[in-house]
């Protein structure tokens, strides 16, 4: 059996905390789900995976 090797963390693929406020204006948001996630949602789940 293969394991699998996902990063837990940003920036195990190179990001930094600058880069944060660019990712949010750049990702694209679906109203659907448990919760309607805001950019400040984003925001605050990226800076929780540095």
């Amino acid at each position: 059996m293969q394991a699998n090797y996902l990063t837990q963390m940003i920036t195990e693929i190179g990001a930094t905390p600058e880069m944060i406020d660019n990712i949010v204006s750049t990702t694209v948001i679906y109203p659907a789900g448990y919760m309607d996630l805001k950019p400040e949602d984003i925001k605050e789940i990226l800076k929780e995976s540095l």
